[in-house]
């Protein structure tokens, strides 16, 4: 019964965050840099971070538990899977116990960088002085600050530095000097770490070379460190990873990860992104590791390969849209396009050397998108390129210029629409119409208001109107609104600025559009009159969303994320400095945004997966539920499922709330009994799945 309460305080936390409009989705932290990286087992770890960011490795998984501070926290360590510890800013100190985090009181309120645990009992950790945990409290040990890393051989002698060979030796109770270092080439101590009957010291010189010493309680010799010099750590003293960030000349060097094993040294992964760094390692095993960087993305390196482990991608996001609640498409810079299809993100086109910036899909089988190639030499013109998509298949529309940059792209019923510098393209039925305004006036979006509402999906073949956004040829400043009807022959000047060039058109509601751009360039159309509205930012806004009720949100350069509520705008705080280059929304409620270095946010705090749309089984496995209507509490009952049995619970709007698996099948009828007490009013859909069929049930809330 715990486990089935436990679960729904994790249901009652998610409810409780709707109150924040956005979720960060990839990675799990939003975007906080992770600081140190623990394995109480291969199977299971945390990591802990800034602003209080707390990870759990389960299942092969990376998820974001419940923190009771918002401090910045730099040190994790367990003596095993029950009892741990975390420390950081303010003297923070926390404790892992009966699978919840708690604040523990803390004899100093300075920095706490660095923590050991010796047993469940004995734990040591270092900052602005060195603490010790005796099993019941935790008292200042020695009044020596500065330490940024501590290690232990065994409860007699341990080790604790930072620096320049600043480095103290604990031996039979006492904490003094080791002078080890004093004479030689000067080094900066980075890591401690034992390794087997070893330990391990790692650092870097000034000149950024990395250095690495063992001690086996004999004395400190030099061994070779492999070009690791910021961080290591080891299974034994015959298998571990490295870490090499960048110098004093950080353009010249990748961050890399370094293995050894058997007395060598080699590279395991070398990052794409030169200026990022990593900032924790983890070995999980002699072959395997997870390393941190400073955006708060988890690698994980294993027999060679390497893949993200807590997110999908880190590449930046210039396009997305999502067809169903549950199945989506988005275009990354270097990776290509990739779709998002039942809690499964896949890249499914990646064409090597081009940027996938613009996509349009109609539904999951059809949809169209553009890429290009930009050169760095004479004449500069990107080479582009357009392609359908069609049941997973990808084919190429050759089209006139292909020296330009594809501005905005419509599927309008079944013709596809599309735009470069000042010409608009159509095609239909395997052939290319075009039509020009002035050269050299530039086409930056193109946007046609559908019979349809704003907010729905449907499309048909007919359209009331279009907007589009020009760059003025005259002044690169000046942003022009141009209007047509289906009956107009020409393209009609409705409106004219000299504040800056719009980016992205919305229409919303009918025949009412906002346009955003440059200079925090904000107007709106009402459906009578044009207006700007006075700037809330400086910064150059390259997407906007409005709903009907005049309720959405423009995103932008450097973190600019701006709400707008009943046309009321203001600065929503989101704390990056990184572009955000899209906010896309399926409907009223679910919406998108992305940005660089894979920023993705959701409106729902997990992304839907499937539940509605499978079969129902007959009488296979059959879900109950009493009593129902319920307040307090509520049971499922089901016969025994057979294998692979899972209970998903979703709300009214089909956003995944819990998923719970079923232990081993057994025969006759199972019971569960779950409080209600933290769900709002309203209906929840449960689904039963196994591979035996699947079984739905309603649950009302009063």
């Amino acid at each position: 019964m715990r486990k089935y309460i436990f679960t729904l305080i994790l249901i009652t936390l998610f409810l409780a965050g709707q109150a924040q409009p956005w979720h960060w989705i990839n990675p799990s932290t939003g975007f906080n840099q992770i600081n140190d990286i623990h394995f109480v087992s291969g199977g299971e770890g945390f990591a802990v971070g800034n602003q209080g960011k707390i990870l759990h490795y389960h299942n092969g998984e990376w998820s974001l538990m419940e923190s009771p501070v918002n401090t910045d926290l730099f040190g994790v360590s367990f003596a095993g899977s029950g009892v741990g510890w975390a420390v950081g800013d303010n003297g923070t100190i926390l404790r892992y116990q009966n699978g919840l985090w708690t604040q523990f009181t803390s004899p100093i309120t300075g920095m706490l960088r660095v923590i050991c645990s010796i047993s469940e009992n004995l734990c040591r950790t270092a900052g602005d002085a060195i603490l010790v945990f005796d099993g019941s409290e935790w008292q200042i040990e020695a009044g020596i600050s500065g330490c940024e890393t501590i290690a232990f051989l065994n409860e007699n002698l341990g080790w604790a530095g930072s620096g320049s060979k600043n480095l103290h030796k604990f031996e039979n109770g006492i904490w003094s000097e080791d002078g080890s270092f004093y004479s030689g080439e000067d080094f900066f101590i980075n890591t401690l770490e034992k390794a087997g009957d070893y330990m391990l010291l790692n650092g870097k010189t000034i000149h950024g070379e990395g250095v690495m010493f063992e001690n086996n309680g004999n004395g400190w010799e030099q061994v070779p460190a492999g070009n690791s010099n910021s961080g290591i750590s080891f299974t034994g003293r015959q298998h571990g990873f490295g870490l090499q960030n960048a110098g004093p000349m950080s353009f010249d060097l990748h961050p890399t990860v370094h293995q050894y094993a058997d007395g060598q040294w080699q590279t395991a992964y070398v990052h794409d992104k030169p200026f990022q760094s990593f900032t924790a390692l983890e070995a999980t095993g002699n072959d395997a590791c997870m390393a941190s960087d400073n955006l708060g993305y988890i690698h994980k390196i294993e027999d060679g390969s390497h893949s993200i482990a807590n997110g999908f991608m880190y590449d930046s996001i210039l396009d997305l849209q999502f067809v169903k609640q549950n199945l989506g498409f988005l275009a990354a810079h270097n990776s290509g396009l990739w779709k998002y299809d039942a809690g499964n993100w896949e890249n499914i086109f990646n064409f090597p050397g081009y940027t996938i910036h613009i996509i349009d899909f109609r539904n999951e089988n059809q949809g169209c998108f553009g890429a290009y190639k930009q050169y760095d030499y004479y004449p500069f013109w990107p080479d582009s390129k357009l392609f359908t998509y069609r049941n997973g298949e990808v084919s190429e529309i050759p089209f006139p210029d292909e020296n330009s940059f594809i501005s905005s792209l419509n599927y309008v019923g079944t013709d596809l629409v599309f735009t470069q510098r000042n010409t608009i393209f159509t095609f239909a039925d395997g052939q290319i119409t075009t039509e020009s305004i002035a050269f050299p006036d530039s086409i930056s979006d193109l946007k046609f208001m559908m019979p349809a509402e704003s907010g729905s999906n449907n499309r048909n073949s007919s359209w009331e109107a279009a907007w589009m956004s020009v760059k003025r040829h005259d002044n690169p400043e000046n942003g022009v609104i141009l209007y047509k009807t289906p009956e107009g022959s020409n393209w009609q000047e409705v409106y004219a600025t000299g504040n800056g060039i719009f980016n992205n058109l919305c229409i919303f509601g009918h025949n009412r559009v906002v346009a955003v751009g440059t200079n925090g360039l904000i107007a709106v159309f009402d459906g009578s009159n044009w207006s700007e509205l006075q700037l809330l930012t400086g910064e150059e806004l390259l997407s906007v969303h409005l709903n009907e009720n005049m309720n959405g949100w423009a995103v932008g350069r450097n973190g600019t994320l701006l709400q707008c509520t009943s046309g009321n705008w203001s600065v929503y705080e989101i704390g990056i400095n990184f572009d955000l280059n899209v906010v896309s929304f399926y409907d009223n409620t679910l919406g998108f945004i992305g940005g660089n270095h894979g920023a993705l946010l959701c409106t729902a705090g997990t992304i839907p997966v499937p539940n509605t749309y499978f079969p129902v089984s007959g009488n296979k496995n059959s879900l109950k539920v009493f009593p129902n209507p319920t307040r307090e509490t509520f049971t499922l009952e089901f016969d025994s499922p057979a294998a692979n049995a899972r209970i998903i619970f979703t709300d009214p709007a089909g956003r995944l709330l819990m998923e719970k698996r079923l232990l081993t099948p057994g025969s006759g009828k199972q019971l569960v009994t779950l409080p209600a007490s933290g769900l709002g009013t309203g209906i929840y859909l449960l689904t039963l799945i196994s591979d035996s069929g699947i079984s739905t049930a309603k649950l009302v809330v009063k």
